[in-house]
């Protein structure tokens, strides 16, 4: 079985390796100007810059962890690797937020002469590279890894406005104060960036669905098939399909473990024509085409368009060789067009309508109408 889907990250970790050379030139840079000028700013913001170190070198082992295959002790993959990473990088940031308000108010305290010549320049320097490693970075940001390495360099940008504000403030005010005010700007950025990727991290790493408990469950039953979806277990309903690409390597894990077991796996997918060959790629013997867009479509034109893109992913699934699923917010009044434009679906997935109905006509003449709807009467 096939489990590898192409994939990105080689060409990411050399956006990581080029930030990181930029990033020691850089602090070593304002840590010089920083002294030679007496401007706290950008001493923080190269302390700042220096927490992106340990930041990168952990991306990039992260980077290699995740493209690993699964194995016997790791059938999941490794792809959760990049998530603790973006752990350590986010308390790595409230550490350095914490040392700059500690320097600030020291600062405060005893106020020192600023040559903001200096600071402007650095500043602008540190603004063109941050803003330039923060571009390479912007595609991977939907990788959690990534986006940890994303937040801090666009949040280091923004500090070097700040810097080139306050230099330029203190040149038309003369107050050496508007220093560690920059300084303390820079610190409420770090700490939200702390916060923002602690939220993100802790819910992505909690996000291990299937996990152990459904897996041996569906082991020790074995159904017909099992169909993945990319839910949390307190979601009320599915509401989008699987990102296959981005979890390759934990769905070729499962899926290889579902199928050692002798199970059909379906996996959930959105109507997008891309997902039925991802999908072979990693292992899936059906795809579920997520149908709550048709389903929910009021209008006419809607609902045809709607139609469209399911029939086009339909047919990549007959041309990727996968056995066809539909499901979500189909009833007696929508079946019919969408068995039409799929000729080779094969199981349709419906819940709530034939509970509705069942209130109404009974359970067998439910089951008899909804047969007739799919033209199986």
């Amino acid at each position: 079985m096939a489990t590898h889907v192409h994939d990105r990250s080689p060409a990411r970790g050399w956006v990581v390796k080029l930030a990181l050379v930029v990033t020691v030139l850089l602090v070593a840079t304002e840590f010089v100007a920083g002294h030679i000028s007496g401007s706290l700013a950008l001493t923080s913001d190269a302390w700042h810059n220096l927490s992106d170190l340990p930041t990168l070198v952990l991306s990039w082992l992260a980077l290699h962890y995740e493209r690993k295959p699964p194995d016997a002790r790791k059938t999941f993959g490794y792809q959760r690797a990049g998530v603790l990473a973006a752990f350590v990088n986010s308390i790595i940031l409230l550490g350095v937020a914490g040392f700059i308000v500690y320097e600030g108010y020291q600062r405060i305290v005893h106020p020192q002469p600023v040559a903001t010549g200096i600071m402007m320049v650095v500043g602008v320097v540190a603004l063109v590279t941050n803003a330039s490693v923060s571009l390479g970075l912007a595609r991977g940001r939907n990788d959690l890894n990534l986006r940890s390495v994303f937040v801090h360099y666009l949040g280091d940008a923004l500090s070097n406005l700040g810097i080139i504000a306050g230099a330029w403030l203190i040149q038309r005010t003369g107050q050496p104060l508007i220093d560690p005010l920059v300084a303390f700007l820079i610190a409420v950025l770090t700490a939200g960036a702390y916060f923002r990727l602690v939220g993100y991290d802790w819910g992505e790493y909690q996000y291990l669905h299937p996990d152990e408990r459904f897996l041996t469950l569906v082991e020790t039953h074995r159904p017909d098939q099992v169909t993945l979806v990319p839910d949390d277990p307190s979601q009320g309903t599915s509401d989008h399909g699987w990102d296959i690409a981005k979890n390759s390597t934990f769905l070729g894990g499962v899926i290889s473990r579902i199928r050692r077991a002798g199970l059909r796996v379906s996996l959930f997918v959105d109507p997008d024509p891309a997902a039925p060959a991802l999908a072979k790629q990693v292992g899936a013997g059906r795809v579920e085409i997520y149908t709550g867009p048709y389903g929910g479509a009021l209008d006419p034109a809607d609902a045809k368009r709607e139609l469209a893109k399911l029939a086009a992913t339909g047919k990549a699934a007959a041309a990727a060789g996968l056995g066809l699923n539909a499901g979500h917010d189909l009833t007696r009044a929508n079946l019919p067009a969408l068995v039409a434009a799929l000729p080779n679906l094969l199981e349709v997935s419906i819940g709530h309508a034939i509970t509705a109905d069942a209130l109404t006509f009974g359970m067998a003449e439910t089951v008899r109408l909804f047969r007739h709807a799919i033209g199986d009467a």
